[in-house]
């Protein structure tokens, strides 16, 4: 772009402001990687290989034989893109096909494809926002505090949607503590609205803990609330493969259902699930669904296999239970303290008299460390997680050797070590 001109303005704020994030530490650095099979193998920029610890893979399903396989065969007989959206010749029966499996697999009565989980998160938040306003009836959110980025911002931009269609102050966002029962009860009893949707998630990626589903799917009912609960975590580990909502009657369940296609399944893509009758109102209504191409063919028939896989191979989860449990088991004989009590495994760098700036630069050395030794696990700092509680969010899979795990644990240990950070008792 041109210097000097009018709009000039927006290199003038974007400089500002990525100065600002550099300064405070807050830069991401995208590490150059390239994937291999099996999933836990990657290839730094040198070229040297590396074994991942922070994967979102967590079944290794991305390099099982029959997903590629069937991606492969979809890629042959119809092509690499499908260039429309549902309506607009996006609809093949492999989408239609792989809604049917989902529905089933969450036992539910139907599913909707998106993009992706953030897509999904997105549609039924602003959906809601949007039929309410449009309806002049107010609606009141109660998020859990440490909900995903996806279900933050769908409730920030329908509320400046519904401003905009001239129903300002028909959206409430009440936020309860973290996993806190008591105070998402009374959240719901402060609600200005009648309306009420409670949003949580059964696994919580930076934290690596679970939602008391049945007991915030009970205070919804009572209080007569939608009970969204997003699952992308969760699917294909728990529930043989429905994740964790499944696993309760279906009275203490949650009344729509997120998950995603892109972690323990290993493809890409996102859906929902619930009654028939809201995901047709959804299929009618959402535009993150309406004006925008659909999963690919191959995308789509690659993630059916997956999940097929994922309910039919419980060994694949024991497995990965295992080697998690060895995980943990190894990480608290060194004194580091693991978070959660899941397949995910977040490790805090920090400590109560370090500035946030030093607790980001340790996180950043001890991956740096890690990486040339062959690790990679990646810092997570803010906003992803709160300023000044960096950590690295470690997962293996079913493929990770015990070998592997504690020569891992054993840089990690050293380098903990050499870098200052506290340890715990044992």
């Amino acid at each position: 772009m041109s210097k000097g001109l009018p709009f000039d303005w927006l290199n003038t704020i974007a400089r500002k402001r990525t100065r600002e994030i550099k300064d405070a530490g807050l830069c991401r650095k995208f590490e150059l990687v390239e994937r291999s099979s099996p999933g836990r193998y990657f290839f730094d920029s040198s070229g040297s290989p590396v074994i991942s610890f922070c994967s979102n893979d967590y079944l290794s399903l991305s390099a099982h034989s029959k997903v590629i396989a069937a991606a492969r065969e979809a890629l042959v007989t119809n092509g690499v893109g499908t260039c429309g959206s549902r309506n607009i010749g996006g609809t093949n029966v492999d989408h239609v096909e792989l809604e049917k499996c989902l529905a089933s697999v969450h036992r539910r009565e139907s599913a909707l494809l998106f993009s992706s989980g953030f897509i999904a998160n997105f549609a039924a938040v602003v959906s809601l926002i949007e039929e309410f306003g449009r309806a002049q009836e107010g609606i009141t959110f109660v998020s859990d505090r440490l909900n995903h980025a996806s279900l933050i911002d769908g409730m920030r931009l329908g509320a400046g949607l519904a401003a905009g269609s001239g129903s300002p102050g028909f959206v409430e966002v009440k936020v309860f503590e973290h996993n806190d029962v008591a105070s998402c009860k009374l959240a719901i009893e402060e609600a200005k609205f009648g309306r009420k949707v409670v949003i949580a998630e059964s696994i919580y990626s930076m934290e690596g803990d679970r939602s008391p589903i049945a007991e915030l799917a009970s205070i919804s009912r009572s209080a007569g609330a939608l009970f969204l609960l997003n699952e992308v975590h969760a699917v294909g580990v728990f529930g043989r493969g429905g994740g964790l909502a499944v696993e309760l009657p279906s009275a203490h369940g949650p009344d729509l259902v997120v998950g995603s296609l892109s972690k323990a399944f290993g493809s890409f893509g996102g859906y929902l699930a619930g009654d028939a009758e809201v995901i047709d109102w959804l299929r009618l209504v959402s535009r993150f669904f309406i004006f925008t191409s659909t999963l690919p063919v191959s995308v789509a028939r690659a993630a059916r296999a997956a999940v097929e896989i994922a309910c039919e191979e419980d060994d694949l989860r024991h497995e990965l239970f295992e080697r998690v449990s060895y995980l943990r088991r190894s990480l608290a004989a060194q004194g580091i303290l693991a978070l959660g009590d899941s397949h995910i495994v977040p490790v805090v760098v920090s400590s109560v008299a370090w500035p946030h700036e030093r607790a980001i630069g340790t996180c950043e050395a001890l991956s740096r460390s890690l990486l040339s030794s062959g690790f990679y696990a990646t810092t997570m700092k803010y906003p992803t997680v709160p300023l000044g509680m960096p950590r690295l969010r470690l997962s293996v899979t079913p493929l990770h050797e015990k070998r592997e795990i504690d020569e891992f644990v054993s840089a990690l240990s050293n380098f903990w070590g050499a870098l200052g950070i506290e340890r715990v008792s044992a």
